[in-house]
C-alpha cells in the first residue's frame, strides 16, 4: 500500500539515517505512544514503526517487538492492530506469523484486509492455508487482498480456489479481477499445467 502525506515525508527524511538521531523523540517515545489513550497517537506510532522497521537497530527492534505484539493482539482500534501486525511482519519477528494468522480472523474487515495484503510478502507455508478461506469472506476487500497475496505467493494449492472466485458471481468485481490476475500470473500458469 502506498505511503501518503506526512508518513512519506518522514520516511524520506529518515531514509538511510539512524532513527535515534533523526526522529527527535526516538524509538522509546514511539513505543510509549503505543500505550497512549488517544487512538490516533497509537495508530501513528504503530504506522511509523511499520514504515521504519528496516531502519531499527537490533536493540530498537527487540524493544519495539514486545510493545507491538501487545498492540497487535489487544488494542481496541482496528488500524492500530493492523499496523502493529504489519510492523511485526516487517521486523520479521518470531511471533509475527502466528499473530498475523490470528488477525485474519479479526472482527474488523479492515484488519483482515490489511493483514491479508501484507502476508503476500511473507513466505511461510501456513500463510497459503490461512488465506484460502478468506476468498469466501463476505467483505469484498478481504477477498481481493487474499487473492492478491495468493497470487504473489504463487503456491499451486491456491489455484483451484482462485479459479472458483474468478468464476463466481459477485458484486465485488475487484475481487474477481484479483483472482483472475493471480491465476494468470506466469508462474501460476506454468504450475497449473
Amino acid at each position: 500500500m502506498p505511503l501518503s502525506g506526512p508518513v512519506t515525508r518522514l520516511t524520506s527524511w529518515l531514509s538511510g539515517r539512524p532513527l535515534a538521531k533523526q526522529y527527535a523523540r526516538g524509538i522509546d517515545a514511539l513505543i510509549a505512544d503505543l500505550g497512549n489513550r488517544d487512538p490516533r497517537t497509537r495508530e501513528r506510532a504503530a504506522n511509523t514503526l511499520f514504515r521504519l522497521a528496516e531502519q531499527l537497530t537490533p536493540r530498537e527492534r527487540r524493544a519495539a517487538e514486545a510493545a507491538l505484539a501487545v498492540a497487535a493482539r489487544k488494542d481496541d482500534t482496528g488500524l492500530v492492530r493492523s499496523y502493529a501486525t504489519a510492523a511485526l511482519l516487517a521486523l520479521e519477528s518470531d511471533n509475527a506469523v502466528p499473530i498475523a494468522l490470528a488477525a485474519l480472523g479479526d472482527r474488523d474487515w479492515d484488519v483482515r484486509t490489511f493483514v491479508a495484503f501484507e502476508l503476500g510478502r511473507v513466505h511461510d507455508p501456513r500463510i497459503v492455508d490461512a488465506l484460502i478461506p478468506l476468498l469466501q469472506d463476505p467483505e469484498g476487500w478481504v477477498c481481493e487482498a487474499a487473492a492478491y497475496s495468493l497470487g504473489k505467493l504463487k503456491d499451486p494449492r491456491a489455484l483451484p480456489p482462485l479459479r472458483q472466485l474468478a468464476k463466481r458471481e459477485r458484486k465485488d468485481v475487484k475481487a474477481k479481477k484479483a483472482a483472475k490476475a493471480a491465476v494468470k500470473a506466469p508462474e501460476n500458469a506454468k504450475r497449473a499445467d
